[in-house]
């Protein structure tokens, strides 16, 4: 993100998830959303992202998409998102 700041260039980074995992977002309540003891039992290992709220269930083999934009705070971020999901 710095080098972004510094350059004012975007970045993309893709590359394949390799196990199965569920990462969920910092604003989620584990205990509302996950079976928890489901994927202990299966000793699938649970993660929480920086940033976000769904959780997500990856397989290895899923592809994980990074973009990082050269935005100050959240003025134009949906226009900024919009245009990710367009390009992807």
């Amino acid at each position: 993100m710095a080098k972004v700041k510094e350059t004012g260039q975007a970045a993309v980074a893709v590359y394949p998830f390799a196990f199965s995992a569920v990462v969920a977002g910092r604003g989620r309540n584990l205990d509302r959303e996950i079976r928890i003891p489901l994927f202990r039992d299966e000793k699938i290992p649970m993660f929480r992202r920086k940033g976000g709220w769904c959780a997500e269930f990856f397989n290895p083999g899923s592809l994980i998409v990074s973009i990082v934009l050269p935005a100050e705070g959240f003025v134009g971020i949906q226009r900024l998102f919009n245009f990710s999901n367009m390009v992807i």
